[in-house]
């Protein structure tokens, strides 16, 4: 395709495979599909390795400076196909006729370049960690495949990066694998795996730690030491939280304690009223209290209405003589007189004054 004289390279191309493990995680196909349409015209990089990604967003220019590497196109038309091996498709664009040659050729290989955060999942197995969260896309890879440079696997590879803090840096070396010579390709790629599978047992490769291994070790003991932290804070707050609940159980006993002095103080006063009221009674004529409702009115007065307790116990209208069984009864003979008062309470001696 020609676009104002320069030439334009068109492929369509399987860049994924989904539900399916890639070394050491699992590809689920929801993940990618929050993300599908943000790989959207991320740039196409031809280099020989990975851009550090944190760096290709700060200054480009630099990132691809450190790899020999160069911007040849973008990616396309992503879309997800669910039929047999689910997988995201896209449409590569490039401009570069050097790697245009080289996919002809079949000597070029793809890796996928995104952030995403891996998870523990019960149900894979040992040492393999689930994607989940948001992927953010940061650039495809084309790279020229020969003995150094080998897809890791034909569908996804992830390696971590020590930059990006709990997320990993998705690089899925997989070859890009045209419609038309789909089964041929694969075909390759299984002889190809099968060889760095040979090559990588040697004695010089056992010796010789690749760079990704480097960073997952680096990672390994970061989040060794972050999971030390976590533990040392955790039994932190276990004795904080013991200590409070033993403040707490003081507390308690405190307020207890307090409750109980409250009570045996009100007992006390409750006590002393009724002493009051048996010495107040003792000085009252015996016709006031004589009986019990009498008496039990005159006592609430007392306790809670001294004033009313005061006029009724001091102004006393003379009343018919009777014997001290009566109903009535005389206080002094010569004490009895029409509208003569014949005592009063005094407060402050508590008692009734004749």
């Amino acid at each position: 395709m020609q676009r104002g004289g320069t030439t334009i390279f068109e492929h369509d191309a399987i860049m994924e495979r989904l539900e399916d493990i890639a070394i050491d995680r699992y590809l689920p196909m929801d993940v990618y599909k929050k993300s599908l349409n943000d790989w959207e015209g991320i740039p196409i990089i031809y280099a020989q390795e990975h851009p550090d990604m944190t760096l290709l967003i700060k200054d480009p220019e630099k990132a691809l400076e450190k790899i020999n590497g160069k911007v040849i196109g973008k990616v396309t038309k992503p879309r997800i196909v669910e039929e047999g091996q689910p997988r995201v498709e896209a449409t590569y664009i490039w401009n570069d006729p050097e790697v245009e040659e080289l996919y002809k050729n079949g000597t070029i290989a793809t890796s996928t370049g995104s952030f995403c955060e891996s998870i523990e999942d019960p149900g894979l197995p040992k040492g393999v960690k689930r994607l989940a969260g948001k992927q953010i896309p940061n650039h495809l890879l084309v790279f020229k495949r020969d003995e150094q440079n080998l897809p890791k696997d034909k569908g996804t590879y992830i390696l971590n990066k020590e930059e990006i803090s709990l997320a990993d840096q998705i690089e899925n070396k997989g070859a890009t694998i045209s419609k038309e010579n789909a089964s041929e390709l694969r075909g390759i790629l299984d002889k190809l795996q099968a060889l760095f599978k040979k090559m990588t047992t040697t004695a010089e490769e056992e010796q010789k730690e690749s760079a990704p291994e480097k960073i997952k070790k680096t990672l390994d003991k970061e989040e060794e030491k972050m999971k030390e932290e976590m533990e040392a804070l955790r039994k932190e707050l276990e004795e904080k939280n013991k200590s409070l609940a033993e403040l707490q159980a003081r507390v308690d006993d405190q307020a207890k304690s307090i409750e109980a002095f409250k009570k045996k103080e009100d007992e006390l006063k409750q006590k002393e009223m009724e002493r009051s009221w048996e010495s107040v009674k003792a000085t009252l004529p015996p016709g006031l209290t004589h009986k019990e409702e009498s008496e039990k009115e005159l006592k609430e007065l007392y306790f809670n209405k001294p004033h009313e307790f005061i006029a009724k116990v001091s102004v006393i209208k003379p009343q018919k003589e009777t014997s001290p069984e009566g109903e009535e009864h005389a206080f002094k003979e010569n004490a009895i007189s029409a509208g003569r008062t014949v005592g009063y309470f005094d407060m402050n001696k508590k008692e009734y004054v004749r």
